[in-house]
């Protein structure tokens, strides 16, 4: 994928700079949470927001001279989104037939260029943005049981992309960020089957989420 390509040039390009053109390089652990914002373009799903949560380590690099850095992560994510699903005949009709908790794990790389608005010896206030690559942990795919003679499941992609847009401040070795992270195309794929096992009806999902994190530097 393009997407994975071009994260993996832009970590490469961090890694080939000599370490003395740094002021800092820093490793920690970051954790937080997430909630989850599942968007689904159909009339028979009704998704609610869950929360999740994410942990893992992390690297921060200083630029010298500048107001510039770089965060770059690998975590383990876990989301989950509440949908009710409706007659898929007449979905308008509010026939309700069942709600599914829909629950997918991940490994996510967020690659993050921080820019710092107020910053001392002891403390910085910054907003970031960058991409993210997500990638499918074990199989996700979970069943609709309630769907009459229809079988219904929900698969999420084996990697998926989008970008983080947020804000913090940094404490010495705590630092706390807020961010909005928006799904680019599809995470996954709501599918229903007939009785001869065809596709019947499908529908992509996507998911955005407000995230909090805290990460501790050693």
């Amino acid at each position: 994928m393009k997407e994975i390509r071009l994260l993996t040039i832009i970590a490469g390009m961090m890694l080939i700079v000599p370490a003395k053109s740094f002021a800092q390089v820093r490793f920690g652990v970051t954790g937080g949470v997430d909630i989850t914002e599942m968007r689904i373009k159909h009339d028979v799903f009704n998704a609610d927001n869950r929360l999740g949560w994410f942990a893992g380590p992390t690297l921060e690099i200083s630029i010298p001279q500048t107001n510039f850095g770089i965060d770059l992560s690998a975590l383990y994510n876990q989301r989950s989104s509440k949908i009710d699903v409706y007659e898929l005949e007449d979905p308008l009709s509010g026939n309700f037939v069942e709600t599914k908790t829909l629950k997918t794990k991940q490994l996510v790389v967020p690659l993050h260029v921080n820019f710092a608005l107020l910053k001392t010896s002891s403390l910085s206030l910054f907003v970031f943005a960058g991409p993210q690559m997500a990638f499918r942990i074990g199989d996700d795919t979970q069943s609709f049981t309630s769907l009459r003679e229809d079988m219904g499941e929900w698969k999420i992609n084996d990697s998926n992309f989008s970008v983080n847009v947020g804000g913090g401040f940094c404490i010495g070795k705590a630092k706390l960020t807020a961010n909005y992270n928006v799904g680019v195309g599809k995470t996954g794929e709501i599918t229903f089957r007939d009785a001869t096992d065809a596709v019947k009806e499908g529908w992509n999902g996507s998911y955005d989420s407000w995230q909090i994190a805290l990460s501790y530097y050693f």
